[in-house]
């Protein structure tokens, strides 16, 4: 399974050895590109799709002998990757005799390697050959994926908020779990913990998702808080989150755990609450939780779900206890048309409806069984589904859920595998960051095109079709989604974790850290590569098959808060010592307080990814600037407010992300700019200085894709003018402040031509007008999704106008972006709009809504509109799920209240701002 995932990967150094330095060593060029070849064949002989299931599954057991061997290619690439750029940084020309080092004079140890390595590859095949029969490699052998509709990924955008298809044979089973959870009659001789106990795949989770979700459920408590329950468990991970979540602030982590828990009880103790436990193990997390929750006796609610009935009644004997059933065929067949995206046109086709009794027959009813068959054969065109159906995978017996992961595994392109299995990284049910997720890929190198075609794509929407094509296949689950409707965060389904997470493991492509005793523990059979921290590093060891190979740290650990990381700093020492230099590509460290980052940073020179978001760093080692192949800094929520300058020459970063840091302080001279790469710029403040549009810089950030920049009244302008020929940008954030820190003049030039800017977010007031007299939207973007006002100080109601944006999804007006006192939004005006927040709109008096405006409408909040005292037509959105007012006058709240049916839930909220 992972084998070629591994790979995949050497594939993919081996290329980039060919590309940087065939040069420089020609002598190696042969050697390197026959172990490519011989890899490429062999991918070929894992991927085969036409051996028995017998031959199929001992052809699996060769992987153990075959990953030291590829892993051992790939340390060796790398570490001349690494020697070669030492003897660069040191000034050493391998073309130039005078200056080169003795051992570029005679022939590399490394050509030696790469033989021995087309020996030993040659053996492997060999007995594979014997055991399992020859395979020729050709495109007809290759797997399923490589014909039908996978031949190119779509790229089309994926609506991640569908969340109907879920509901299918659950519909009664919802309604009675939302009943059990909101009507006091449930209560009568029974305990305020509900239970929903299934297997693995039976959709327990998404059922409690789906219950928790519901309007009128969210209504009818005033606290809401979903928690998973890891398998690590640990009582204050559980429990700082949901008492800072009641206070609103960060103070429960530096709490002690008994005053932690007395605080936690005593703020429930006022809430009609609804706690959700999600995946319980154990009675004995129950043991350790259960004395948090007070029972007032107010109709609180704690619902659990397990896969263990006896958990359900050690909480209490008398809980409800509901159990998913399996679905009907009906159901499984509506669930498995909707997960397979059957077009209405095609569902009576006669090539899908012989193959129903056989998907039924391998899904029994299981739902995560269903969605995951449905998205393997979405990516099929009918005729290709017997070979589906029949592949040796299943065996000859009763299929199981297991013979469909591994199905829907080994039926990815190989470039999709390592992306995948990367996932694995994180914990159970983590919320990954999709963002983050994506610069981690690009910097373990996994932009790797399936087709020629994808070539010239950037690397960035490379990823994106990636994760578009996990998602379709059901593969990986969206949480929670951008105000533009694409993925904000996202995990790996349960049942997938469970069966891939330790073949992984074993397999050697990560290692978890979670214990701090490893005294009597083994050294791991294959050197740590990946290295995910879910404890303490200072108790990580320090042998060589823990530190040698290291290629990627990610802290999911986080500290308590105030007490520096120092042992990052000794654990990159260590890093370093090993070999003079690192192979580390990725030193994530998101959300750890203050590490100490040791001098040795400079000389990670693979380094490609560094994470410090939310660290509170106060500097940055000047060493950083100098990392070659640097792609992604991240300083975002860090106290930093300087740059070394040497970084505004890093010519591989692709994605910068500072903390309004001044331009002032960092710039060099533009002629020494080399971000010719860049695709992200967040947080600048360029303040007075235009050095920043200095033709020799502006020619070489024409790429840029996302920019957030914080400017003045005086290079308001210039800004205005750079930002027009920036035809490439997705998303922009400008913000104009004035020397005390207040919001000042905004130009703002056209930005018709922006086809690609879906996201803009304006603070300042516009000195040119965004809305022309034309009475037309053509100055904005056409594929604008979400706008964002503050401070722009519009004379003239906006609503006409940017009711005409035809893929408008979100509009947020907020602080005196619109002085006036009437505001219209007329008949087809805003035709996609799913999300309105008006905030602190202090002279608006009327707001008229016309029939049909607004049809998609979902959430609605208004905050602060002091003087609103109703609004005509607000009962005609029909669409309207939730409806948010705060510190509104009651004559509005009570009209809102009239108008509005059973079906939205109303959030009223009266805040008290403390000056």
């Amino acid at each position: 399974m992972a084998a070629e995932a591994a790979i995949s990967l050497l594939i993919e150094r081996l290329q980039v050895w060919l590309e940087e330095e065939q040069v420089d060593y020609p002598q190696h060029v042969l050697p390197i590109q026959q172990a490519t070849d011989e890899l490429q064949k062999f991918l070929g002989n894992l991927r085969s799709g036409n051996k028995s299931h017998e031959s199929y599954q001992s052809f699996q057991l060769w992987e153990t002998s075959i990953l030291p061997i590829v892993y051992k290619v790939e340390d060796m690439v790398d570490t001349f990757l690494v020697r070669t750029a030492t003897q660069k940084k040191k000034g050493f020309s391998k073309t130039n005799p005078l200056t080169r080092p003795l051992k570029f004079q005679r022939e590399s140890p490394f050509v030696n390697e790469i033989k021995k390595f087309d020996t030993e590859w040659g053996e492997i095949r060999a007995q594979l050959a014997n055991h399992s029969g020859e395979v020729t490699v050709s495109e007809s052998n290759f797997p399923i994926h490589q014909q039908g509709r996978l031949t190119q990924l779509s790229g089309k955008n994926l609506d991640c908020t569908d969340e109907e298809s879920y509901m299918i044979g659950f519909e009664e089973t919802i309604e009675h779990l939302a009943d059990a959870l909101t009507t006091d009659q449930w209560r009568q001789g029974r305990s305020r913990v509900i239970s929903v106990v299934g297997r693995s795949g039976s959709g327990k989770t998404k059922l409690a998702q789906m219950v928790y979700n519901i309007a009128r459920v969210r209504q009818h408590f005033t606290f809401c808080h979903w928690t998973y329950i890891s398998r690590a468990f640990e009582a204050e991970k559980v429990l700082v989150p949901m008492y800072e979540r009641l206070i609103g602030g960060k103070v429960g982590r530096n709490l002690p755990h008994k005053e932690l828990r007395r605080r936690l009880y005593d703020v429930l103790q006022t809430k009609r609450y609804l706690i959700v436990m999600d995946d319980i193990w154990t009675p004995s997390i129950w043991d350790e939780l259960r004395d948090v929750f007070p029972d007032s006796k107010n109709g609180s609610r704690i619902l659990i779900t397990t896969r263990n009935k006896d958990i359900a009644s050690y909480a209490d004997p008398r809980c409800l206890a509901l159990e998913p059933r399996l679905l009907k065929d009906a159901d499984s067949w509506r669930l498995f048309m909707k997960r397979a995206g059957i077009a209405e046109d095609d569902m009576n086709n006669s090539e899908l409806i012989k193959h129903k009794d056989g998907i039924l027959r391998k899904c029994k009813g299981l739902p995560q069984a269903v969605s995951l068959l449905g998205g393997l054969l979405s990516r099929k065109e009918f005729m290709e589904w017997s070979r589906v159906l029949e592949h040796p995978t299943f065996g000859e017996g009763n299929s199981s859920i297991s013979d469909i992961l591994a199905l829907s595994y080994q039926d990815l392109p190989s470039p999709l595998k390592p992306v995948f299995l990367y996932l694995g990284t994180f914990p159970r049910a983590f919320e990954i960051n999709v963002r983050r997720l994506y610069q981690l890929w690009l910097a373990e190198g996994l932009a790797r095109p399936l087709h020629s075609q994808e070539r010239d794509l950037a690397q960035e929407d490379l990823l994106e079709k990636y994760f578009e094509e996990l998602l379709r296949r059901n593969m990986v689950e969206v949480l929670r989604c951008k105000s533009d409707g694409s993925p904000k965060t996202c995990r790996l389904p349960g049942i997938l974790y469970d069966f891939f997470y330790s073949k992984a493991v074993d397999m050697g492509l990560f290692y978890i850290h979670r214990k701090s005793d490893y005294a009597s523990k083994e050294p791991p059979n294959l050197n740590v590569r990946r290295l995910a921290e879910h404890l303490d590093i200072k108790s990580y060891p320090t042998l060589d098959p823990y530190i040698q190979c290291l290629r990627s740290y990610i802290s999911l650990n986080t500290p308590r808060r105030y007490t520096p990381a120092r042992e990052i700093g000794i654990f990159i020492d260590n890093i370093v010592t090993k070999q003079g230099f690192g192979l580390l590509r990725v030193l994530d460290l998101e959300g750890v307080y203050k590490p100490t980052l040791s001098k040795s940073l400079g000389k990670l020179l693979q380094l490609r990814y560094l994470g410090l978001r939310w660290t509170a760093l106060d500097s940055l080692p000047a060493s950083v600037g100098n990392l070659p192949y640097l792609e992604t800094l991240d300083l975002k929520h860090t106290n930093i407010d300087t740059l070394p300058r040497s970084i505004w020459s890093a010519r591989n970063l692709r994605h910068l992300y500072v903390n309004e840091i001044h331009l002032n302080m960092s710039i060099p001279e533009p002629s020494t700019w080399s971000l010719i790469n860049l695709r992200t710029l967040w947080g600048l403040f360029i303040g007075d200085n235009k050095s920043l549009f200095d033709r020799s810089v502006t020619d070489r950030l024409v790429g840029l894709k996302n920019l957030g920049l914080t400017c003045n009244s005086r290079t308001a302008q210039v800004t205005a003018q750079w930002i027009s020929q920036l035809t490439n940008l997705r998303t922009l954030r400008l913000r104009s402040k004035d020397i005390y820190g207040q919001p000042s003049g905004l130009e703002l030039s056209p930005m018709n031509t922006h086809v690609s800017l879906s996201n803009v977010y304006l603070i300042g007031e516009l000195l040119t007008p965004m809305l022309p007299p034309e009475n037309n939207a053509s100055f904005l973007s056409p594929n604008l999704k979400v706008l964002t006002l503050s401070f722009s100080n519009l004379k003239v109601d906006p609503m006409p106008i940017l009711g005409k944006l035809p893929q408008l999804h979100m509009l947020r007006l907020f602080a005196r972006s619109y002085t006036g006192k009437q505001m219209a939004c007329h008949h087809e005006g805003f035709p996609k709009l799913r999300v309105l927040k008006l905030w602190m709109l202090e002279k608006l008096e009327d707001w008229i809504i016309k029939q049909g405006a607004m049809p998609c409408l979902r959430e609605l909040e208004i905050r602060h509109c002091g003087r609103l005292v109703s609004a005509d037509g607000l009962q005609q959105l029909s669409s309207l799920k939730e409806l948010m007012l705060t510190n509104m006058p009651m004559k509005f709240v009570d009209d809102a209240k009239g108008r509005m049916g059973e079906d939205v839930a109303i959030t009223i909220n009266n805040w008290v701002f403390q000056v």
